[in-house]
């Protein structure tokens, strides 16, 4: 079903159905992600981008900045639709390709969805929390992985080294962030060593008696 041939009134109905099931989901995601709705597009998209502003709202909220409040109210939900559709896409070609499978678009964007809430939720904090967006990334990963396995029936050893793989580049990604982020910081310890401070200190005393 579309936008163009569901009624107003049967949006609103199977929405709040939608959203009462995710507190259902929030008790046991494990669970949640074996036990799938079959959601029509407006309630997929409306549901993500709905998600996407309330939580990105809330963690512009904890910053204190009017800017970036205003401004998730626009970004959020794109990104949140953005990120599910880039990746949707990732997964139906890699299951098209690597698996031999033609797997329904609209029930890997439903995967997407549940399985985004956790890092979702905890990027709220992730301005005050300094690494609680990436245990998220990887709560949602493990989420993902279930639900492939439960409702997809792909080859599991497969399906075990692809999860593996995106979870070890991302974290390979994240070391080597930290890494060149903590650098700068060490070659400057390193620089400035007692002898070095005496050298630029000797230099600058030359440079006032030169004057």
């Amino acid at each position: 079903m579309t936008f163009s041939t569901m009624t107003l009134q049967h949006f609103k109905e199977v929405f709040l159905q939608a959203l009462f099931a995710l507190p259902r989901f929030l008790k046991n995601p494990i669970q949640g992600m074996r036990d799938l709705p079959d959601w029509d597009w407006p309630i997929l998209i409306a549901l993500q981008a709905s998600l996407g502003l309330v939580t990105g709202l809330l963690g512009a909220v904890l910053t204190r900045s009017l800017v970036h409040m205003v401004t998730s109210v626009f970004i959020a939900p794109i990104s949140a639709l953005l990120v599910n559709a880039i990746l949707s896409g990732f997964f139906y070609y890699t299951f098209l390709i690597l698996f031999k499978r033609q797997i329904s678009f609209r029930f890997i964007v439903t995967h997407m969805l549940f399985a985004s809430i956790p890092v979702l939720v905890l990027n709220i904090a992730a301005s005050i929390i300094p690494l609680v967006g990436h245990i998220g990334m990887l709560a949602s990963a493990v989420l993902l992985y279930v639900g492939f396995r439960e409702n997809l029936h792909l080859n599991e050893l497969k399906l075990r080294i692809l999860m593996g793989s995106l979870v070890t580049i991302y974290v390979g990604v994240f070391v080597f962030q930290m890494v060149r982020f903590h650098h700068p910081d060490k070659e400057m310890k390193i620089r400035a060593t007692p002898e070095s401070l005496d050298i630029l200190e000797q230099e600058l005393r030359g440079l006032e008696s030169a004057d």
